[in-house]
């Protein structure tokens, strides 16, 4: 539509300028297209420049049923500005050792994250398993890798414990992840920085047949 009302626009201006008055037959249509193009590019690069620019889109590695996301779904994400907050269950877009993915942050600064009865526990309190599920582990979340060194600790102030599907070709992957093997892939835990997060999900793009804004999910619509 936009492209449409761009094309429109630009034929109706090319059209009434004076320069096209005087301007006969098969050159008066050239011009018209060359200011018709120049005013497409124009237009398309100023909407990548100002809209676009906040915008992005990641593959997810992870399932959630509660937001009808599954892995490999393309997801459109918001940019997030430097001191904008990071809530638990976010989905967001993460910078890591091999690239980048959508998941799902579980663990904030000062907080210990643990697993019991498949279901997560921050500092001892469960989270709600339909939003945080933990099926797909069967050890101690305390028990984290971070990008390159497992340890067991308390989060730092500056880091965020998040949901990670591993393969034998990230590095990281390691025993300590605890979690149930998938073929070559397992999920376990990550703890990234908060420069490596780069934007927050919120709508599903694709696959087409379960395209919506996540945010409908919250509502239960």
């Amino acid at each position: 539509m936009l492209a449409v009302a761009i094309v429109l626009h630009a034929w109706i201006a090319a059209d009434a300028g004076l320069l096209f008055k005087r301007l006969k037959g098969f050159a008066a249509h050239l011009a018209s297209l060359l200011l018709v193009g120049i005013w497409i590019f124009a237009a398309y690069a100023g909407v990548r420049m100002t809209a676009l620019r906040n915008f992005a889109v990641g593959m997810s590695v992870i399932e959630i049923p509660y937001y009808n996301v599954r892995v490999g779904d393309c997801l459109l994400c918001r940019r997030l500005g430097d001191t904008e907050e990071v809530r638990p269950g976010d989905l967001v877009l993460i910078r890591y050792s091999n690239g980048r993915a959508v998941t799902q942050v579980i663990g904030l600064g000062g907080q210990r994250i643990s697993v019991k009865g498949m279901q997560f526990l921050a500092d001892g309190e469960p989270l709600d398993p339909e939003r945080f599920p933990a099926e797909n582990w069967n050890g101690n979340a305390a028990d984290f890798q971070g990008d390159g060194a497992g340890t067991r600790r308390r989060l730092r102030k500056s880091e965020f414990l998040v949901r990670m599907r591993y393969s034998r070709n990230v590095r990281g992957y390691g025993s300590t992840l605890g979690a149930r093997r998938t073929g070559r892939e397992r999920e376990g835990p990550l703890v990234v920085g908060r420069g490596q997060i780069l934007a927050r999900a919120f709508m599903r793009w694709m696959p087409l047949s379960r395209r919506g804004s996540l945010a409908e999910n919250e509502d239960g619509e």
